[in-house]
C-alpha cells in the first residue's frame, strides 16, 4: 500500500518514469493529485502499471498503489472492454482471438488442458500458451509432467489489476478449489504475471493458498544441474534478457536464474541499461489504449538492447513479444527462453513469434470489424460475477 507518511511529494518516481516523462514541477503536481485520488488523463492514458516507480521512489512509498486505486475505481464506474477479461463469460477476448489461428488443433489440445489428469505437480501453461503461443508448449522438455491451462485455470490477474483485492480473493479461492480437485500441490509456471499472482498476491490475500510454484526457468536449470538435461548444441550468441514487470514483487533471486540458464546453454549474456527490478516495461499494457506510446516504449527498449551489443533479446513473458517487430527492424531476433533451451538440446522450435503475433492482431481486427459491439461493450466484476454494463 502507498505510505503517505514517508512520501515527500518530490515527484521523483514520475520524473524517472520512461512512459510519463514529466518535468519536476509537473511531477510534483501530479503526485499530489494522485494522493488526493484525482484521476488525470495523463495517468489514465499513459501509465502502464508496471510498478517501475516503486523501485525509483527514494522513500520506497509504493506510489504505484495510488494509480491502481484510481484505475480500479474508474473501471468499477465505467467498465472495461471484454478483450482483456480472461473468462469464457465474455463472448470475445484476446484468447478467443488467438484461438482463431489453427483452431481445430488448438481446440483439441485445449480440451485436454482443461480436463487434466489427477497429479500433484503440473506444468501450468496459463492462458497465452493455451490459446496463442501454443508452439512454446510443443517440446520434449515438457514430457515429464501433465499440463493444465485454459481460461478455466486462469491465474486471475485481470480481476486483481482491473478491480482490486476483493475480486482477486474470490477468483483466487475459485482457482485453489479447482486445483485441489485434481490434486495439484506444485506447479511449474511459464508467465511472470502467474508467478506474481500465485507466488505473491494470493498467499498474501488468502491464508489457505498453499500451492507451491517455480518458474520454468528454475525447472530447466535444476534439470540441467542434476544432469537430466544436456545442452549439447551450445548457443553461440550474445544475448540480453528482458526482465518482465511481473517479477518485481518477488524474491530478487528470480532474476538470476534466466541468466544462469542462458550461460549454461553457452550464450554470452550482456545487460541493458534497465535490468533486474529496474527493468523497463515492454509497453504491452498500453497497446490497447495508447498504441502510439506503447510503440515508442518498445522502440526505446529495443534500442537499449542494441546498445548493449546483443544479437538477440530473450524474454520469459509472451506479452513481451511486443518487442519483436521493433527488434526485427533493428536487426535483432527475439526468443522465448525455452526456445533457446530446445535449440541447445537439438530440438528445432517453430519460432513463429512474429507470425503468430500478426495473426492475433488480424484476428482481433477481423472480428471487431464484423461485430463492433464486441469491442464497445464494457464489463464490470462484482462479487466474482462478470456483468455487462448497459450501453
Amino acid at each position: 500500500m502507498f505510505n503517505a507518511q514517508t512520501c515527500k511529494r518530490c515527484g521523483a518516481c514520475l520524473i524517472a518514469c520512461p512512459f510519463l516523462e514529466m518535468s519536476k514541477e509537473e511531477a510534483k503536481r501530479e503526485i499530489v493529485q494522485l494522493i488526493e485520488k484525482k484521476a488525470t488523463e495523463k495517468i489514465l492514458s499513459s501509465c502502464a502499471g508496471c510498478s517501475y516507480c516503486d523501485y525509483i521512489c527514494p522513500t520506497q512509498s509504493n506510489p504505484s498503489s495510488l494509480r491502481k486505486e484510481i484505475l480500479r475505481k474508474h473501471n468499477s464506474e465505467t467498465g472495461v472492454p471484454g478483450l482483456g477479461v480472461m473468462s469464457e463469460e465474455v463472448p470475445f477476448n484476446i484468447m478467443h482471438a488467438g484461438l482463431e489461428t489453427d483452431k481445430n488443433e488448438k481446440l483439441a489440445r485445449l480440451a485436454a488442458l482443461s480436463n487434466p489428469e489427477f497429479h500433484e505437480e503440473v506444468f501450468y501453461l496459463g492462458c497465452s500458451l493455451s490459446y496463442i503461443y501454443t508452439d512454446l508448449a510443443q517440446t520434449h522438455l515438457l514430457d515429464e509432467l501433465p499440463a493444465i491451462g485454459g481460461m478455466k485455470y486462469c491465474c486471475g490477474s485481470y480481476a486483481y489489476y482491473l478491480f482490486g483485492e476483493k475480486e482477486a480473493k474470490i477468483r483466487g479461492r475459485q482457482l485453489l478449489n479447482d486445483l485441489k480437485k485434481i490434486g495439484v500441490k506444485r506447479m511449474v509456471t511459464f508467465c511472470p504475471e502467474c508467478d506474481n499472482m500465485l507466488g505473491s498476491v494470493y498467499p498474501a490475500l488468502i491464508e489457505e493458498f498453499d500451492i507451491q510454484i517455480r518458474n520454468i526457468v528454475d525447472y530447466l536449470l535444476d534439470k540441467h544441474q542434476n544432469g537430466q538435461i544436456q545442452f549439447c548444441n551450445l548457443i553461440s550468441k550474445k544475448v540480453t534478457f528482458h526482465d518482465a514487470c511481473g517479477w518485481r514483487k518477488l524474491d530478487p533471486q528470480i532474476y538470476e536464474s534466466p541468466r544462469k540458464l542462458l550461460r549454461a546453454m553457452g550464450a554470452e549474456v550482456v545487460e541493458m541499461k534497465h535490468n533486474h527490478s529496474k527493468s523497463m516495461c515492454c509497453g504491452t499494457p498500453l497497446a490497447g489504449k495508447n498504441p502510439r506510446l506503447a510503440s515508442a516504449i518498445a522502440e526505446k527498449r529495443v534500442l537499449e538492447a542494441k546498445v548493449s551489443g546483443a544479437e538477440a533479446i530473450v524474454v520469459g513473458c509472451t506479452g513481451c513479444f511486443a518487442l519483436s517487430g521493433k527488434a526485427k527492424k533493428h536487426g535483432l531476433d527475439i526468443y522465448y527462453i525455452t526456445e533457446l533451451a530446445q535449440i541447445a538440446c537439438r530440438e528445432k522450435p517453430p519460432h513463429r513469434i512474429e507470425e503468430t503475433k500478426k495473426s492475433l492482431v488480424n484476428n482481433i481486427i477481423t472480428k471487431i470489424s464484423a461485430e463492433p459491439s464486441l469491442f464497445t461493450q464494457k464489463y464490470v466484476i462484482k462479487n466474482g460475477l462478470i456483468k455487462p454494463l448497459s450501453p
